[in-house]
């Protein structure tokens, strides 16, 4: 038998915001669900394509329209919560370390 693996903190934040998602597409209507899916197949992004075939280094555009057509709910809902993800503003640190200088 396994043993579980304690929660992390991360981990239920994770799933917190996966549910988030998962409720506003089920919110959503046939129409507005249909436009999602059209915004995420012209979206040519290398991490979504890895959603069509996770064990592919790169993701061929035909699988990934063919899958965004085919996802369930759930997986609507990781892809949205990794767009949200792509979206948001990146700040990089960058500084000289004294002692290699």
């Amino acid at each position: 038998m396994k043993q579980k693996m304690p929660r992390t903190t991360t981990t239920a934040i994770e799933d917190r915001e996966l549910l988030t998602h998962e409720e506003t597409l089920k919110s959503m209507n046939p129409k507005e669900i249909k436009e999602y899916k059209e915004i995420l197949t012209s979206n040519g992004n290398p991490r979504l394509k890895k959603f069509a075939n996770s064990h592919a280094a790169y993701g061929r555009i035909e699988d990934y329209r063919k899958a965004v057509r085919e996802v369930s709910l759930k997986k609507a809902a990781k892809m949205l919560k990794v767009l949200s993800l792509l979206a948001q503003t990146k700040v990089y640190l960058l500084w000289k370390n004294p002692k290699f200088s």
